[in-house]
């Protein structure tokens, strides 16, 4: 619900409508089937549906979405740009990014030839990175960037929220 404060329209890709059946959003699934399981059909169907030019891209398992860093982001002049992608730790954060509408066709044709990393992908399309500094005014401790894919990593996230439970509630 707090993510409507800043967008008209959610999109959620995945596997299972019913988990999603309660909630304000629009639920698709992959259009482009591959046999690898991979982020990239995802974020083809999520800009295929979308109504807009451009969309907010971000991975399911990032459970500390900070609204000021999304807002700082979705209201960034992107210009000519295809993607507008944080760098944080000189990593690129492609899973909490902003893209054009015209990736759809680059991602249709990147797929048909059986590539699926996202960080490749980033690199062949007119890509605008936002330094670490700019993107630490809106999250100091980059927890918007913090995935959860190992139990390791839950207990992280569990351990943060009990320590701050803020962390939860979505404040501007």
């Amino acid at each position: 619900g707090k993510l409507k404060t800043v967008f008209s329209e959610i999109i959620v890709v995945g596997d299972n409508e019913k988990y999603f059946s309660h909630m304000p959003v629009l639920f698709t699934r992959d259009l482009i089937v591959k046999p690898v399981k991979n982020s990239l059909t995802g974020v083809h169907a999520g800009l295929s549906k979308s109504t807009g030019d451009y969309s907010l891209v971000t991975a399911c398992d990032m459970p500390f979405l900070n609204l000021r860093l999304i807002d700082y982001l979705s209201n960034y002049p992107v210009n000519e740009h295809d993607a507008v992608v944080p760098l944080v730790n000189g990593a690129h954060q492609a899973l909490h990014a902003i893209y054009s509408k015209n990736c759809v066709a680059h991602l249709a044709d990147y797929l048909e030839k059986d590539l699926y990393r996202i960080g490749y992908f980033i690199t062949k399309i007119n890509t605008k990175y936002i330094p670490q500094e700019e993107i630490e005014k809106y999250d100091p401790e980059f927890l918007s960037f913090l995935n959860i894919n190992t139990q390791e990593d839950y207990l992280k996230a569990l351990e943060l929220v009990q320590k701050n439970t803020e962390l939860i509630t979505f404040k501007r």
